[in-house]
């Protein structure tokens, strides 16, 4: 994939402008709503001390799906400042977790008790009791809209797998000569968008073999035959026929290709897919690399996604009471 961060499960709070009643004077201000479960980018491992020498830790961490503007919620990757290097739309947690249950019971404690901090503001008369109940009723109505939104998220970022996937460098031939580049796939995409090339994409039991043989710079009679052999089994993933072409993806259907231009992923009904017999005779200057990416994992990383749009999900806030 083309975003490789670990992949956990955390507690997002839902932040919102509410109306807050203080002295019959109406303001708009920022505060939690309520908490959901959302699958989230974890960027930095935090280890924090205090004087006396205890210590805790807390995660930075981007959520995949942000509040835009009005009720929208686009989807979004880590974003930094070019001139700090700091992570501009990261989140701080205490805890990210490996599955949605473990997260699920941190996120119900922390709707109880933010349920229980709202009752604090309640002032204690004759009908207290009919008060709480109502301001309930009103909390689950949020929650339960909020509860959508979270399973919404959960199903747009169902290809985002928990644990974390490094993306092995590739491995370039050229002028038979061959080495492990310190680059991925995706950075060639951008790096050689001037060249002629072919992509292979080859398991990584294959992959380890090639890079072990160049590596310990083998003898080359024994690395060729190892590139033909593996060549030969290996699915054609890429091709770049010309500069000013798009970079053709190979693809399993019957007709048409997928291509990427600009760094965006196109679907080209009208053209014959890529295959090694379709492809023709490869030409002395075509640079040929090998990487352990996928078709799924490169039509995966160009997918786009939709935002989502909570109008769609109706439900009407309260004030705070005093």
């Amino acid at each position: 994939m083309k975003i490789n961060y670990p992949i956990k499960y955390a507690v997002m709070p839902i932040i919102d402008e509410i109306n807050w009643d203080c002295y019959h004077e109406i303001d708009r201000v920022d505060d939690v709503l309520c908490y959901i479960v959302s699958k989230c980018y974890k960027i930095r491992d935090i280890t924090n001390y205090y004087k006396d020498g205890r210590l805790y830790n807390e995660y930075e961490i981007v959520f995949p799906y942000q509040k835009s503007e009005f009720s929208r919620w686009r989807r979004t990757i880590p974003e930094y400042n070019l001139m700090n290097g700091n992570c501009i739309n990261s989140d701080k947690v205490p805890q990210v977790f490996d599955s949605y249950e473990e997260a699920l019971i941190q996120a119900t404690a922390q709707n109880d008790e933010l349920f229980k901090k709202s009752l604090g503001y309640l002032a204690f008369t004759k009908d207290t009791a009919e008060k709480i109940k109502k301001m309930k009723k009103n909390f689950d109505t949020i929650l339960a809209k909020y509860k959508v939104l979270e399973q919404q998220i959960l199903l747009l970022t169902d290809n985002l797998e928990i644990g974390q996937k490094k993306v092995n460098d590739v491995i370039k031939i050229a002028n038979n000569k061959q080495a492990v580049l310190s680059c991925d796939i995706y950075e060639i995409l951008r790096l050689f968008d001037n060249d002629k090339f072919i992509v292979y994409s080859i398991k990584q039991e294959q992959y380890d073999i090639l890079a072990k043989s160049i590596i310990k710079k083998e003898d080359n009679k024994d690395t060729a035959d190892k590139i033909n052999q593996i060549s030969k089994e290996a699915q054609v993933l890429l091709f770049h026929k010309e500069k000013d072409m798009p970079i053709e993806i190979a693809t399993t259907k019957d007709q048409g290709i997928y291509y990427i231009k600009n760094d965006i992923l196109y679907y080209d009904e009208g053209t014959d897919k890529v295959e090694k017999d379709n492809i023709g005779n490869i030409e002395p200057d075509t640079l040929i690399f090998y990487t352990t990416e996928t078709r799924e994992d490169l039509l995966k990383s160009y997918e786009e996604y939709p935002e989502i749009n909570l109008k769609n999900i109706p439900v009407q806030l309260s004030k705070k009471s005093t």
